[in-house]
């Protein structure tokens, strides 16, 4: 018997009718066939009132874009498997013209307006770095698709408010440009810049790989820095206080580290590894910092505290202060350094992602070398000897939802292994829909702009409550407060918890937060 796949697909035609509806359908299966194929086989043989848009068939004009299976894809490049269903809709946000195409004259009469910034080429020789030649072919890959739009949980919210990660593309391509008309910076400013969370929701997203968030977001935010207008006033608090005392965060409770700190420089006895604190396990979540040194000394290292370790500057390069974030990289990697041990490990995937991926970019750019230590999150440096270990005889009995922190999922490609740590607890994982969304609370929206914050994270309330899970599970601190509050002002009863803290409740018999 052949092989068929289902596709069950939105249709819709505005001129006829006020309301869409689904449509199954089954097509004959073909190895190596990709979903425009079956779309196309649906309207030659099936149904051709069915519509969609297609144009090159290569990946390379971005017009088949849609949703496939709850994310935006090319249908184009997008394969199929037999014997499984594929919920086809059109792009969110944009008009629909009919069924699976939607009207791109809006997105297209943007981008001219943006272009329009942009003189035409001096006649004279024009002298190019090649870091300028590297980064304008970067933005210059961009076919616009629209899947960044579509994925972007801040434009879900905030369409009227921010124009979206492709946009921003364009003005960072016009912006560094050195055969600009004019500056547009502050265009990108009026239309929603700093309302960015840097997710990476649209590089992961993009067909052509690019790093919307660093290479168009970020660095737009930078020039809008120097300019002296921005950070916006809740993040300069938080900058402020970094170049006050070293921490993005106020002292509430004994810290951590420092002359007062609640560990002295050496913890436990075993292999060495560096503890990487932050700013929140060191001052405000320290008892998540105490459950994170107690199942590594259990796992047989010993963990040193840097006492005079800073913020790791991740709140100042979120919000555009390149130069502040410098200071804290150079600061920290000549005290990381001085140990002479290979692993530093966070509790944090902000600080995480900053010391993988800044510090190492700045490293080879300023320092003109690589680190002498690698920079692990909790989750994957201990995985694999927790996975090894027999199972445990008195498992936790405890019905949990998983929340993945973006800077872990898609900054640093730390997936399952949080998953797999937490069922072998014995707890049980309830998958909520959208796991991995943002819940608003990186890039310094949560600082600048607490409102909208609030608005991105609500979308996961409903979703959370269909898990009827005792606890939500996350590892990192910033996801922490913002789902803490979350499950408070929506009046869900469950607690937040650091997937380091259910490690020690088993491992370490530690009391609950």
């Amino acid at each position: 018997m052949k092989e068929t796949v289902k596709l069950k697909i939105w249709r819709f035609d505005p001129q006829k009718e006020t309301h869409g509806h689904w449509q199954d359908f089954e097509v004959p299966y073909n190895e190596g066939m990709r979903v425009l194929d079956a779309l196309w086989h649906i309207y030659e043989e099936i149904d051709p009132t069915l519509a969609f848009r297609f144009g090159c068939r290569a990946g390379q004009c971005g017009s088949c874009a849609m949703i496939i299976n709850g994310k935006p894809e090319l249908s184009c490049k997008t394969e199929l498997l037999p014997d499984k269903e594929y919920a086809l809709e059109p792009l969110p946000t944009f008009a629909i013209t009919k069924d699976l195409a939607v009207d791109f004259t809006e997105p297209f009469e943007k981008m001219k307006e943006i272009r329009s910034d942009f003189a035409k080429a001096s006649e004279e020789a024009q002298t190019f770095t090649m870091d300028e030649i590297k980064d304008l072919l970067e933005y210059h890959k961009c076919i616009e698709c629209y899947n960044c739009i579509a994925a972007c949980p801040s434009v879900a919210e905030s369409w009227n408010e921010f124009m979206g990660p492709a946009y921003m593309r364009k003005y960072a391509q016009v912006q560094f440009d050195p055969r600009r008309n004019k500056d547009v910076f502050e265009k990108a400013l009026e239309n929603g810049l700093f309302r960015c969370t840097t997710c990476k929701a649209c590089v992961e997203a993009c067909p052509k790989d690019i790093d919307l968030a660093h290479k168009a977001i970020e660095k737009l935010r930078s020039v809008v820095v120097k300019h002296g207008l921005g950070p916006l006033e809740g993040q300069k608090e938080f900058i402020e206080r970094v170049r006050s005392y070293g921490k993005a965060v106020t002292i509430e409770k004994q810290p951590l580290t420092g002359e007062d700190g609640q560990f002295g420089e050496y913890v436990g006895e075993g292999e060495p590894v560096i503890f990487f604190t932050g700013c929140m396990m060191d001052l405000r979540l320290q008892k998540i910092g105490k459950d994170l040194i107690d199942v590594l000394n259990e796992l047989g290292y010993q963990v040193i505290i840097p006492t005079d370790q800073v913020c790791c500057g991740s709140p100042a390069i979120r919000s555009g202060d390149f130069e502040l974030g410098i200071h804290q990289f150079k600061k920290n990697v000549e005290i990381l350094e001085r140990y002479g041990v290979k692993d530093v490990i966070v509790g944090c995937p902000g600080c995480g992602i900053t010391l993988k991926d800044d510090y190492s970019r700045w490293a080879k750019e300023i320092l003109k070398r690589s680190l002498k230590f690698k920079t692990y999150d909790i989750n994957e440096f201990i995985y694999e000897k927790v996975m090894k270990m027999p199972p445990p005889e008195n498992p936790l009995e405890l019905k949990v939802t998983y929340h993945d922190p973006c800077h872990l999922n898609r900054g640093q490609g730390v997936k399952q292994e949080p998953r797999d740590l937490i069922k072998f607890t014995g707890a049980e994982i309830v998958e909520m829909k959208e796991a991995d969304r943002c819940c608003g609370a990186g890039g310094g929206v949560r600082a600048g702009i607490r409102d909208f914050s609030r608005l991105i994270a609500s979308r996961k309330a409903q979703h959370i409550k269909e898990t009827k899970a005792e606890a939500i599970v996350t590892p990192c601190p910033f996801c922490i407060f913002q789902l803490k509050e979350l499950v408070k002002n929506e009046g869900i009863d469950m607690e937040v918890v650091h997937t380091a803290t259910l490690l020690n409740r088993l491992l370490c018999k530690s009391s609950k937060n």
